[in-house]
């Protein structure tokens, strides 16, 4: 499809719309930024709005993921479908929704979205390219706000994070050998079976057993390494924890 043929008739009834729902790990506990409410607040407008009975849906969900990136599964798969026609209206709960990146948004909106013809509405924001535009100047502030709340979320999750280093607290995936408390959060305790391995390694090594040898020692009595004792205990996403060491295992 070239992108003359795919600039659409601002009073086109749209063909299928796309229901885009973003949560962030820093939205928390929020249920305001829930998928289930963004869900509901974006079937009631569609509900209330004749021009959209009997259009396809089509949902884009990123749960977790910061608004900051761009590079979300969700995100790229609703660009995707812009691009082969198969969705050509994008609602929203906000602005936020779609990207806390100033650039990234500003780009999305007043370039891709007019490329291909795709009509946007942001609820919250009171904003409907077809109907009910904002002036670049009005976009801008909200964007701008958006990503600069983005920054105080992180600066704020930094210092709730050294605040709790400070007094002791674990935060990250627990060493080989440890485990998190099931009573106190934060706090770790010794893994007995992971310990057993752990002082048969030193004992190994202090008796001057070079490291390929301990390597074939634990081979042979098919002890697991320890990324694999972590998922066999059931730690989830272990490799994420360099990224992101609040995530839950």
């Amino acid at each position: 499809m070239s992108n003359t043929s795919a600039v659409q008739d601002t009073h086109t009834k749209p063909l299928s719309i796309g229901l885009y729902m973003r949560i962030s790990q820093d939205d928390g506990r929020d249920e305001s930024c829930s998928i289930t409410n963004q869900r509901a607040i974006i079937q009631s407008r569609i509900d209330s709005q004749s021009e959209f009975s009997g259009v396809q849906k089509i949902e884009y969900i990123d749960d977790g993921v910061s608004g900051s990136r761009s590079d979300r599964d969700a995100y790229q798969r609703m660009l995707k479908d812009i691009r082969r026609g198969a969705v050509d209206c994008i609602i929203v709960k906000d602005l936020s929704r779609i990207g806390r990146n100033l650039i990234d948004v500003d780009d999305l909106l007043m370039n891709y979205f007019v490329m291909w013809g795709v009509r946007f509405i942001s609820i919250n924001d009171g904003y409907d390219s077809y109907t009910n535009p904002l002036s670049n100047l009005e976009l801008a502030v909200i964007n701008l706000a958006n990503q600069h709340y983005n920054r105080y979320l992180a600066i704020k999750s930094m210092s709730a994070k050294l605040t709790k280093m400070k007094h002791g607290e674990y935060l990250s995936l627990p060493p080989f050998g440890y485990k998190k408390s099931e009573t106190e959060k934060n706090k770790l305790v010794v893994d007995e079976e992971a310990a057993e391995y752990v002082r048969l390694i030193f004992s190994l090594a202090v008796n001057g057993v070079r490291t390929v040898e301990i390597a074939k020692t634990l081979n042979a009595q098919d002890i697991p390494s320890p990324s694999v004792y972590k998922v066999n205990h059931g730690y989830k996403n272990i490799w994420k924890h360099a990224i992101d060491p609040d995530s839950e295992c």
